[in-house]
């Protein structure tokens, strides 16, 4: 990483987009996104983020915390991951204050016992956005369908995204990306 650039932290489903700034015909774009990342993870890795005083962040994390809670009960709650994706925001506002910081919501998948999660935890994500400290992409919106499930099109396995998902992504952001990259 070098200072001043644009950071996409996440999971597995932003480190699938590989390599951002070649997506977006921009430069200075790191994908910062892990595998099998938590909220929890993202919180203990900040520091290194942090001190590059990134120009602008989007973060895309807690699906991982959602299907922990589901399947090994070692999450807390869904508010506990809605609350640390805040925390996330506001540790890196608070230590770089001139980063922009974009918050988006939760993608869908394509389980049922996850919906009522994720739709939890984007209510947290939208409610705290009256605070100022980041603006919130709605990419959920984008990517459900009419029940409020992934589209299949967007994805490989009803979690993960296709190239046509990615396309999408950068297609809801892409002016997003320019203005900034050019202020």
């Amino acid at each position: 990483m070098n200072f001043g650039e644009i950071v996409f932290i996440g999971n597995s489903i932003t480190e699938g987009g590989k390599n951002w700034s070649e997506r977006f015909n921009i430069p200075n774009i790191r994908n910062r996104g892990i595998s099998g990342d938590v909220t929890d993870g993202v919180l203990e890795r900040l520091d290194e983020i942090i001190f590059f005083k990134p120009k602008a962040v989007f973060i895309l994390i807690g699906i991982n915390d959602l299907f922990n809670l589901y399947y090994k009960k070692q999450i807390p709650s869904p508010e506990y991951v809605g609350n640390n994706i805040l925390k996330i925001a506001r540790t890196i506002k608070q230590n770089s204050p001139s980063t922009l910081i974009y918050v988006q919501t939760l993608l869908p998948t394509n389980k049922d016992f996850m919906k009522s999660n994720i739709d939890l935890v984007n209510k947290i994500i939208i409610q705290d956005f009256p605070n100022k400290i980041f603006n919130v992409i709605d990419l959920n919106t984008f990517f459900s369908n009419d029940k409020g499930f992934l589209k299949k099109e967007l994805t490989s396995d009803g979690t993960h995204l296709t190239e046509n998902g990615y396309l999408l992504w950068v297609k809801i952001e892409k002016d997003l990306i320019l203005s900034i990259q050019s202020n």
